[in-house]
């Protein structure tokens, strides 16, 4: 699942998680 990258980058971007 290579979105699911973009979507932890971009949240972790954000402060939203901080989970992998």
């Amino acid at each position: 699942y290579s979105n699911l990258n973009s979507i932890v980058a971009s949240a972790r971007r954000f402060g939203i998680i901080q989970m992998v």
